[in-house]
C-alpha cells in the first residue's frame, strides 16, 4: 500500500495478475464502449443510406434540376443552324408544334425563329425532358453555350451523353 500526503489517503497497487477493465477488448468490452461502437454503427448506415436516397438513383439525371439556359450573346446564323437540323437525327419524341413552327420559320429564314427555337429547347432540356437537350445539342452551332448546355443535358450529365440524354 502507498500513502499518498495530498489527498491523505492509501491506495493499493494492481495485482499483477488483474486483467485490464473490459478484458481482452478493452473500451469496447464495457457497456459503454459497446454502445459506442453500436452508435457509430447506425449513423454510418443512416449516412449510407441519405447519400444513396439523395444521390439521384431514382435512375435518371434529367431529375435534378438544372442550371438556367444560357442567353443569346450573338445573332444566330439561319444557315449553320438549317445545316445542323438537316443533320440532327429524329428525336424519339414527336416535336411540338411550337418547336416545328421554329423549325420551318427558322429554314425559311427568320433568324428571330432560329433563336426563339434555341432557347425554347433550351428551356425544354432545363425542364428535363431528354429530347430537347438532345435536339439542343444537335441543332447548336458548334461552339456556342447552347451545344454546351444540350450536349450536358442541361448541366446535369458530362460531354459523354452528347446527343445522347435520352439514355439517362
Amino acid at each position: 500500500m502507498q500513502f499518498d500526503p495530498q489527498t491523505m489517503s492509501a491506495t493499493a497497487p494492481p495485482p499483477q495478475d488483474a486483467a485490464p477493465r473490459g478484458g481482452a477488448l478493452g473500451f469496447l468490452g464495457t457497456v459503454p464502449g459497446i454502445l459506442t461502437a453500436l452508435a457509430g454503427v447506425i449513423t454510418a448506415m443512416a449516412t449510407f443510406y441519405t447519400v444513396h436516397v439523395t444521390s439521384g438513383s431514382s435512375g435518371s439525371t434529367l431529375d435534378q434540376p438544372a442550371d438556367p439556359p444560357p442567353e443569346v450573346t450573338a445573332p444566330v446564323d439561319p444557315g449553320v443552324l438549317v445545316d445542323r437540323l438537316d443533320s440532327a437525327p429524329v428525336p424519339d419524341t414527336t416535336l411540338d408544334a411550337q418547336v416545328t413552327g421554329l423549325v420551318t420559320d427558322c429554314t425559311n429564314g427568320a433568324i428571330d425563329a432560329c433563336t426563339g427555337l434555341l432557347d425554347l429547347l433550351a428551356w425544354t432540356c432545363s425542364d428535363g425532358d431528354p429530347s430537347g437537350c438532345d435536339l439542343l445539342y444537335w441543332v447548336s452551332p458548334v461552339g456556342s453555350d447552347y451545344e454546351a448546355y444540350g450536349a450536358t443535358c442541361g448541366v446535369r450529365a458530362g460531354w459523354e451523353y452528347a446527343g445522347r440524354c435520352s439514355e439517362l
